[in-house]
Formats: C-alpha cells, sequence, structure tokens
C-alpha cells in the first residue's frame, strides 16, 4: 500500500463531473490521472454525448497528467483524434481481448503510448507482433493466480516475449 494517502478516488457520474469533497465543489481541480473505467464513456449514449462526458473529466486532467483509456470503446480513436489527445497523455487499459489489444497497439503504434496496463490477457501470435514492433511501450500485466478461462502461464509468456524485445515490463500475478 505505497501509495496509500496519495490518492484521492473521486466516484462521479462522468456526465456531470462536478469534483466535490464534504459538500465543497473543487471543480477546478486538476489531477495526474484521470481513469475512464471499462463502458464508463459507452455507457452514456451517442458519440456526442461520449465526447460531453470526456470533456468533464478532461478539465480535470493536469497539463502533465495521464488519461487512461480501455480499449473497448470503439469511439475511443475518434476522441482522441477529436481532442487531439497525444499518445504519451493516454495509457491503454483492457481486460482480457482488451488486454490483447493494449499489447498490440501498444506497441505498433507509430508514437510511444505513456503505458499499458492490462488485465488477464495474453499476445495472440509473437511472431508476428515481433515484425511490427515499432515502439517500446512501458508495461504492467496482471493476472489472477486461479484463472480457469485464461491461463495465468500466458501472462508468464507475454512477460519473456516483453523481455525479449527489450520492453520494460511489470507483472503482478
Amino acid at each position: 500500500q505505497p501509495l496509500k494517502g496519495k490518492l484521492k478516488l473521486i466516484n462521479e457520474d462522468v456526465t456531470k463531473l462536478d469534483i466535490r469533497i464534504d459538500d465543497k465543489s473543487i471543480h477546478n481541480s486538476k489531477f495526474d490521472l484521470v481513469i475512464y473505467p471499462s463502458n464508463a464513456l459507452m455507457s452514456v449514449g451517442n458519440i456526442n454525448q461520449q465526447k460531453d462526458a470526456l470533456c468533464s473529466g478532461l478539465k480535470h486532467l493536469r497539463d502533465d497528467g495521464i488519461l487512461l483509456f480501455d480499449l473497448h470503446n470503439p469511439n475511443n480513436y475518434e476522441i482522441k483524434n477529436e481532442f487531439q489527445l497525444e499518445n504519451k497523455k493516454i495509457c491503454l487499459s483492457g481486460f482480457s481481448q482488451g488486454c490483447m489489444m493494449a499489447i498490440n497497439l501498444g506497441l505498433t503504434s507509430n508514437k510511444k503510448y505513456n503505458c499499458i496496463v492490462g488485465f488477464s490477457g495474453k499476445i495472440i501470435n509473437q511472431k508476428d507482433l515481433k515484425s511490427r514492433i515499432k515502439v517500446s511501450t512501458d508495461t504492467l500485466l496482471v493476472h489472477g493466480e486461479n484463472d480457469q478461462v485464461v491461463s495465468p502461464n500466458f501472462m508468464l509468456e507475454a512477460k519473456d516475449f516483453l523481455i525479449r524485445n527489450n520492453i520494460d515490463i511489470q507483472t503482478h500475478l
């Protein structure tokens, strides 16, 4: 728990984000990290409503802060382009297949992302991915040791692959 006491977690409706603590609005505050969890943007409605919700969160992101995107939202690319979000400000995240996509995108893009955070995934085709690596995006992989759907061994295989390809990797099983 090295971050205990250093993190301020705020749970708000992304469509009406007006951060409050003890009934005192701190809506002009800026944060180092803004996270949009799985389906948080998709659940607010159409693409225009998603953009409005993203605006609510982006106003709270420090200039040098990081935006964490879950790759399950098909509108992320349109949102990224419209808001001119640079890869270095985005952490790619995904669970299972989303993890597989995050690893793939995070290593084959023309510009490096801030990081990849993957949960319970794997690398589908190591030979193919190796031939397409363009950047070395720092990666954190997390996997449940009792996962019966995606074997924890896949995380260890991914770790080995990433080390062999000079990608900074951390894992947690």
